[in-house]
Parts: structure tokens; sequence; C-alpha cells
């Protein structure tokens, strides 16, 4: 299209295996060199970058002013949005490339260590943790009304409060092959339904509320 223009671009030294995140003008975006950066959004400019000991394939978020990023070094990070400054670097026990989300000054990661936890956004203290994941954990979960939703590489898809940590249900596929999970899959939740769209060649669709199909 002729009317379309390139307004500016960065060449980056390594992959880009994460998405993105704007706010308030920054983009916020990751790559496998392990580097969590900030760069203006009108032009391009970088305001800072942030360096991990992994390769990263998180999605970063931003909540109150604090971008939250996992990095396959095993922790999560919370950096300041404005200048990249290290604020919070929260353990789990394995190499994590899922994404984090926050909601209720809580951000919340499902890990690749069979856990999904749940951080205090003001102090960094572990508020819950679920120890239930079958296999390992890769996408972004998604909130809606109290409850995290996410798929795992076991076969299932998890509801769970996000006051507690504990599951409102968990759904079960019936599958024996992994490779049929439900895990690269972000959920669409409308009319009191969750949405799933797997490998296994099904869209499925479970009651939000009892996960029953």
């Amino acid at each position: 299209n002729d009317n379309v223009e390139e307004i500016w671009s960065i060449n980056e030294s390594s992959d880009m295996g994460g998405g993105m995140f704007l706010s308030e003008n920054l983009l916020f975006y990751t790559n496998t060199a392990g580097d969590i950066k900030a760069v203006n959004a009108t032009d391009g400019i970088a305001k800072w970058s942030f360096k991990t000991d992994g390769k990263i394939y998180s999605t970063p978020t931003v909540y109150k002013d604090i971008v939250w990023c996992a990095s396959s070094d095993s922790y999560l990070y919370g950096l300041n949005a404005c200048n990249g400054e290290l604020l919070y670097k929260l353990k789990n026990s394995s190499p994590v490339v899922s994404s984090p989300v926050c909601v209720s000054d809580k951000v919340i990661l499902a890990c690749g260590d069979g856990h999904c936890r749940a951080w205090d956004t003001n102090t960094g203290d572990l508020k819950w943790n679920f120890s239930n994941v079958k296999n390992f954990v890769v996408t972004r979960p998604l909130i809606k009304d109290n409850v995290v939703y996410f798929g795992s590489w076991g076969n299932q898809f998890y509801a769970l409060n996000i006051q507690t940590g504990n599951p409102e249900w968990i759904w079960d596929n019936g599958q024996t092959n992994r490779m049929f999970s439900p895990a690269q899959v972000w959920p669409v939740i409308t009319h009191d339904k969750v949405f799933l769209a797997s490998p296994d060649r099904f869209m499925t669709v479970l009651d939000v509320h009892t996960g029953e199909v």
C-alpha cells in the first residue's frame, strides 16, 4: 500500500520471542539475549534496557508503574517503568517462559515447575502458591471476575481464585498425548462460557462457573 510508511524501526541482535506492552507512550519488549527494554513509542528512541541471566520468551506487563517480566533464568523481575531500576527479583524453581498478569495488587505467574504463584506488587511478598499444575505453562493467563485462567502442557486447564489460589475448577481434556494440551491457548470468555481452541482440533466451550463442557 503506497499510503503505508515506516515510522521507525529497531534492529535487535537476537530473536524477539515475546510480545510487547504499551503504557503511556512507552513500548516494553524483550529478546532472547535476556534484555527487557523500553523505547519511546513515537520515535523508537531507547529509554532503558535491563539485562537478565537467561533468554526471555515472556511478554512484559505494566502495573502501577512497575514492569513485570519473567526470564528463563527462573526469576520474575519487577522494574521501575520510568528508568528500568530493579525493584523486585522473585525466585521460581525452574526456567520460566510464560507471562505474568497483574490484578488487585498481585502479580500472578504460572511457571514450568508445577506452580502458579502470586506475589504482592507493593512488597514482593508471596501471597499464595498453587502447587498442583500438571506439566509446564507457556502462555499468558486471563483474568476475569476474581479468577485467573490458564492451560498447561499436562492436558489441563485451570481456574484459580485470585485471592486464595485455590482452584474453582480444573478441566482435563482426557488426552494422553500432551501435544493436544490447551497450553498455547489464550482463552476468550463471554456469556459465562470459556472458549478454547487447542491443538486437539476442537473448539471446546466450558461453563465459566463449573468447568464442565
